[in-house]
């Protein structure tokens, strides 16, 4: 999971239409590369989760990513109550249905024209550049997630589990390999299929030389796009 967190980082950097967004029927382009996810706060059925959200910088790499994700985890869950975005919406859940809903369609309003206040964006993962779930942890395989009408995010990973699967190798022979599916769900407005697929090529290239998630983000992959 961290290391597909970090290739898809590191594809965003490279490929900048990709960390672009719509609102307002107006294109964007954002200054920095967001990752948001959803932790589980225990494996148990009424368990609730956390909205965690981090913005990795040009210097980070894949041990600084894994160490993000680490220390975020453990401070959700470690906590005594929740705080941030979980907070704002547990709030707005105890009001009246009728208020509730005048102040969704505000919100949804504000959303349009980009003006929701800070209050209602940091945090909230329907803001970032991409936006993860690892299904692998609870033992499901990846699907392809919709994009919700809400926010900025124009890019939805799911990874699913690690499994054995029988691989035709260059050599001509079949071996079993260590597989992991991972479903791509993108905003056809940001771009188009031919950018699309370029830059889920350089996500699996990435993962196929795990050697370049060592070197910064910043750094180009050297990938050869032709």
């Amino acid at each position: 999971f961290h290391c597909v967190i970090a290739a898809t980082a590191k594809m965003v950097n490279e490929r900048p239409l990709m960390n672009r967004f719509i609102q307002g029927t107006r294109t964007y382009e954002r200054y920095e590369i967001s990752v948001a996810f959803t932790a589980k706060l225990a494996f148990d059925d009424h368990a609730e989760e956390a909205l965690l959200f981090f913005v990795p910088t040009q210097d980070d790499n894949v041990d600084s990513v894994s160490r993000m994700v680490v220390d975020k985890v453990k401070e959700v869950r470690s906590r005594d109550k929740k705080e941030g975005m979980d907070d704002v919406l547990d709030s707005f859940a105890k009001f009246p249905r009728l208020l509730l809903m005048f102040i969704a369609r505000v919100v949804r309003w504000l959303d349009f024209w980009g003006k929701n206040p800070k209050s209602l964006r940091e945090g909230d993962p329907h803001f970032c550049s991409i936006f993860l779930s690892n299904l692998g942890s609870i033992k499901c395989p990846a699907v392809y997630h919709h994009l919700n009408n809400y926010g900025t995010n124009s890019m939805m990973i799911t990874i699913g589990t690690i499994h054995d699967e029988e691989r035709l190798m260059p050599d001509g022979t079949k071996q079993i390999r260590k597989m992991c599916d991972i479903g791509a769900t993108l905003d056809e407005r940001i771009g188009d299929g031919f950018y699309f697929a370029r830059s889920l090529k350089l996500v699996q290239y990435l993962c196929d030389n795990p050697e370049l998630l060592d070197r910064p983000i910043g750094e180009p992959s050297g990938f050869d796009y032709k």
